[in-house]
């Protein structure tokens, strides 16, 4: 069931009376108002293996249909690259005079979804929708998480063993001179 309880500055005492009222457990969350709403996510593919998508969210992501996708793992590049491009990097940047929002922390996000995906191929689909994206940090309001039978990996980044680490190795960033990058397509439209 789902309810909603609108409390607006009151004690602790008066919002355990209202959550007790309702007869069964809640959930009390802080409202997030502001940013840009932006979604993230990772799946198991059955031929590219992890992959992580990142793109506008919210009720903007059923209009607009601009999601990117990714193989993870994600270099800082590859991050950076998938949280600027397109109509959520515009907006993230900063549109008509708003604040940009936290790219580094968007970025950071990212990676850490497509190291999850890449660890735990269990996790068959992974979404955060909407996160919050706001001049500092983001936050994940809603999550899903779908578990399946592991998907076997997929090698498909193979230059983590050419230069000497294991098949999932990420020895390249920003700093470390050559950058290597692969685009799994530019966007996708949602039907």
């Amino acid at each position: 069931r789902l309810l909603g309880i609108g409390m607006r500055r009151q004690s602790p005492a008066d919002l355990a009376a209202a959550t007790a009222s309702v007869g069964f457990p809640a959930i009390i969350q802080t409202r997030v108002r502001g940013g840009v709403e932006v979604m993230a996510g990772a799946i198991q593919d059955p031929v590219f293996g992890p992959v992580v998508g990142f793109g506008l969210g919210g009720t903007v992501a059923e209009l607009m249909g601009e999601i990117r996708f990714a193989p993870a793992p994600l270099t800082d590049v590859d991050a950076d690259d998938l949280v600027a491009a397109g109509r959520a990097g515009s907006l993230l940047a900063g549109l008509r005079g708003a604040a940009p929002a936290d790219s580094p922390a968007l970025s950071d996000m990212v990676r850490r979804l497509g190291q999850l995906a890449v660890d735990f191929h269990q996790i068959a689909e992974l979404d955060l929708n909407p996160v919050i994206a706001r001049p500092t940090g983001c936050l994940a309001v809603d999550a899903r998480i779908r578990v399946g039978d592991a998907i076997a990996p997929t090698a498909l980044k193979t230059w983590g063993m050419r230069l000497g680490g294991g098949a999932g190795a990420n020895p390249v960033d920003r700093k470390a001179g050559e950058v290597r990058r692969w685009q799994l397509a530019d966007s996708v439209a949602l039907a």
